[in-house]
């Protein structure tokens, strides 16, 4: 009876020994698909976080491009704004011309007929 008890012992502490072996086996491929996991995890963390580094550079070169093309776009304002009162002016100033032209005819015509009624030489 002893004996047989031993052998039941052995028996249990055989099949003991076999699960705790096939736990370990078990916890070691999971452990191993759970290692995989993480490791694509952290690569794509990685990827994201050059990627965010890039974009905030990115974004801090658009942000000085943007600063710049408004002060260039208040410049070339201001400009246009100068030159249509340069061109408002050139503009009168060249129907003034037309007016001269026309009243530089009228003082000939005029002369000639001074002349004619004997007020100038």
């Amino acid at each position: 009876m002893f004996e047989n008890l031993q052998a039941g012992q052995k028996l249990i502490l055989e099949g003991m020994d076999s699960m705790r072996s096939e736990l370990i086996s078990m916890f070691s491929r999971e452990f191993e698909d759970i290692k995989l996991r993480l490791d694509v995890i952290e690569l794509a963390i990685k990827k994201n976080s050059a990627d965010i580094q890039k974009n905030s550079a990115d974004i801090q070169k658009n942000s000085a491009d943007i600063q710049k093309n408004s002060e260039d776009i208040k410049r070339n304002s201001a400009d246009i704004k100068a030159l249509r009162a340069e061109l408002t002016r050139l503009t009168t100033h060249v129907q003034g011309l037309a007016s001269k032209t026309d009243l530089i005819a009228l003082e000939k015509r005029v002369e000639v007929l001074e002349k004619r009624v004997g007020i100038r030489d």
